[in-house]
């Protein structure tokens, strides 16, 4: 059994509440709002496409944005 692929697979399709997040990052959840209105930030599906569905951030785009923007500070 490849323990490696079943934890990067389990990984990649993890997701994240606004909330989560915030508390991982120390970012309040106005600030994320606000992030993804002005279209910038980490990026978020919207589960069930319709205006009002709920917002997951995907652990596999978290990581990646905030190893881009670890960089960059």
């Amino acid at each position: 059994m490849d323990y490696s692929k079943m934890l990067f697979e389990k990984y990649h399709t993890m997701m994240l509440t606004t909330e989560q997040l915030s508390k991982i990052i120390d970012r309040s959840v106005a600030s994320l709002e606000s992030d993804r209105r002005a279209g910038k930030g980490i990026p978020f599906k919207r589960i069930g496409g319709y205006p009002n569905s709920p917002i997951r951030y995907p652990i596999h785009e978290v990581s990646t944005y905030l190893n881009s923007v670890e960089r960059t500070v």
